[in-house]
């Protein structure tokens, strides 16, 4: 071909034509395939016809091996899964021995979560009712048992008895002398019990405490918008607008699907043990002064004990550091950004959590 194109005065083409395709040398070739190569020869196939000849039978032949070989039948998939050498069952134990196990399907199921304070107060409530049992403390009277109902077995009774009606004789026999009148409490005012005063109800709303000094991040002016709505307004601020010091607030708060009020005050003057019983929460401003006339400090105590009673909380801006006195004493401090007004809602958030859970467990008769 080269010589015709040297002759025509043309570029000589160098032949491309490719002879019969091996396999991939990557696959390993059983004993069988490769006396299967060895067996085909192009000298041996004949031509077809002009366009199918020896060599592309040979060719074909060779790609659809090639193609046999790279498929992967079930056969071979079995054994390759075959274990190539026996399992020591003695070993196996003994590694599994030595495994710890994190966790389980179980041990998931069951979650992170006990029971053990539930059952130790469902103790505690059942020894002291039986104590108290012992002791004759008077309960709830027990309920009769209801008899069942015979209509055979009635009580007799005389019809017109109560009356002074004889229902066997007559009208004129049985009629009775009229008799004087007997004296009774609507005729003799003297023989009247003396009238007793009713109880006086008892109010249940929670109060608490915010400081009276103006420098307080929490007074009167904006305790309602922190703490029902979750927005903070510097209660400067709004003194500065001329708005006057509410003298009553109260804040709703919803818990258990149900809306609970609690009044905030800023002093104490005139409080009785009724009120000092209603107080759950307090804002402390740092000074000690703040807790001055308060019965727990009036019986010679300290703050740490107005905080064993109340529970106490302290406001401050987020990064100003918190005042030596607020640090010794058992108060939760709650944050306020000086810029970012969306984060407030997470003050109010964390204000209700911890109150809730002091009423739930020291004030029972106060949490609805």
């Amino acid at each position: 071909a080269a010589a015709t194109a040297a002759a025509a005065g043309k570029r000589p083409v160098a032949d491309t034509r490719e002879g019969p395709k091996r396999p991939r040398s990557d696959v390993p070739v059983t004993s069988s395939e490769k006396e299967t190569e060895k067996a085909i020869d192009v000298g041996e196939l004949k031509d077809l016809n002009p366009e199918l000849t020896s060599e592309k039978i040979a060719d074909l032949k060779a790609k659809l091996r090639a193609r046999k070989r790279a498929e992967v039948s079930l056969d071979d998939v079995l054994k390759a899964t075959e274990p190539s050498v026996d399992v020591d069952a003695s070993k196996t134990t003994e590694i599994l021995a030595r495994e710890r196990t994190y966790v389980t399907r179980n041990s998931i199921l069951r979650g992170r979560k006990t029971f053990d304070e539930l059952r130790k107060t469902v103790k505690e409530t059942k020894k002291q009712d039986g104590a108290d049992a012992k002791k004759g403390v008077p309960g709830k009277p027990e309920t009769a048992k209801a008899t069942e109902y015979d209509r055979y077995k009635q009580e007799k009774r005389d019809e017109g008895a109560e009356f002074g009606i004889n229902a066997q004789g007559t009208f004129l026999a049985n009629r009775k002398k009229p008799q004087p009148a007997q004296t009774t409490a609507a005729t003799d005012p003297k023989a009247a019990p003396a009238p007793t005063e009713p109880k006086r109800k008892t109010s249940k709303i929670p109060i608490i405490i915010v400081p009276a000094g103006a420098k307080s991040l929490i007074t009167l002016h904006n305790a309602r918008l922190l703490l029902e709505e979750g927005k903070f307004v510097p209660p400067t601020e709004l003194a500065d607008k001329g708005e006057a010091k509410p003298q009553n607030v109260v804040i709703n708060h919803k818990r258990n699907g149900k809306t609970v009020p609690y009044k905030v005050v800023d002093n104490t003057t005139g409080f009785t043990p009724e009120h000092w019983h209603r107080v759950v929460a307090v804002f402390v401003a740092g000074p000690e002064w703040q807790f001055k006339g308060w019965p727990w400090i009036a019986q010679g105590g300290t703050p740490v004990d107005v905080f064993h009673n109340i529970k106490g909380f302290h406001l401050k801006y987020a990064g100003d550091a918190t005042l030596p006195s607020v640090q010794g004493w058992d108060v939760t401090i709650i944050q306020i950004d000086r810029m970012q007004r969306f984060r407030d809602n997470t003050a109010q958030y964390r204000f209700w959590e911890v109150l809730d859970g002091f009423t739930s467990t020291k004030r029972r008769d106060l949490a609805c």
